[in-house]
């Protein structure tokens, strides 16, 4: 059974929900204006035989707003600070999207708390994600435009590949949108924005020394692939797995592939069979 409480964290409070009672621990980290439920067809996987956290960042959802701008920094010590709280001295940490580049800091700032990591469809040069094309601009404008379903409908059309929205329904995928998206309080989405624009991690990614996984997504328009195998470059040892057909939401997408990926490395981390950290 999931618990929803609070944590007292740093000069905030951060709304959590934690999964499975016995395991390795896996911290979850989300992306741009989302809330950590957004994980949830990923969680179904790795809460068995794992202990599990995601949450909202500061300004998002049941967390306190912020108070002024934010910062990659800021949001890693956000993260390292829940762990404090559950009473984690280690865990094995992934992100996805701006959640994947809040992890690249956890892991650079804080290395001693981290036992493996998983960057998914994310980035180490956050200003380099403004080099877009039009059609993606295009695509992009629709969900400021119409109704919230319009908006969210137009949002899925930006995250998710057609082949996904086909085979999920496109109805159903606006529903689970509607609980994950447009919850951040007055600012955050501004505040968000300019700490992905003030990312950059290229040149310390070397000094990354833990088993890293970077997982990309061939069809994905907002954080194309090449930024993924950027990272992927960078840290040494690191695996590479791509999903050629993906859009920016593979976790959705392609949510029991990229558990069962991230179980593993888990596992090769613990000295566990595979099959047992699944």
């Amino acid at each position: 059974e999931c618990r929803l409480p609070v944590a007292p964290v740093n000069d905030t409070e951060l709304h959590y929900e934690t999964a499975g009672d016995a395991g390795p621990p896996i911290l979850l980290v989300m992306g741009l204006r989302a809330r950590g439920l957004a994980w949830g067809p990923a969680v179904e996987h790795l809460a068995k035989g794992h202990r599990v956290v995601w949450f909202d960042h500061r300004g998002i959802g049941g967390s306190k707003p912020l108070q002024g701008p934010t910062s990659m920094a800021q949001m890693a010590g956000d993260a390292v600070g829940l762990m404090d709280h559950l009473g984690w001295d280690t865990a094995h940490v992934a992100g996805v999207s701006m959640g994947g580049m809040v992890s690249q800091h956890i892991v650079l700032d804080h290395p001693a708390r981290v036992r493996s990591a998983t960057f998914i469809a994310t980035t180490a040069h956050g200003r380099g994600l403004l080099q877009t094309n039009l059609s993606t601009l295009w695509r992009y404008s629709g969900t400021f435009f119409g109704s919230r379903e319009r908006r969210l409908a137009a949002l899925a059309r930006l995250l998710y590949s057609a082949g996904y929205l086909e085979r999920a329904g496109i109805e159903n995928v606006v529903k689970r949108l509607m609980d994950a998206f447009g919850h951040d309080h007055p600012g955050t989405a501004r505040a968000q924005v300019a700490a992905v624009g003030g990312h950059d991690t290229r040149a310390r990614l070397s000094e990354v020394r833990v088993p890293s996984l970077v997982i990309g997504a061939g069809a994905d328009c907002i954080v194309p692939e090449r930024h993924g195998r950027l990272v992927h470059g960078g840290i040494s040892g690191a695996e590479y797995l791509a999903f050629p057909e993906a859009a920016h939401g593979v976790l959705a997408e392609e949510s029991e592939a990229v558990s069962a990926r991230i179980s593993s490395l888990v596992a090769s981390v613990e000295g566990q069979p595979a099959a047992q950290a699944a």
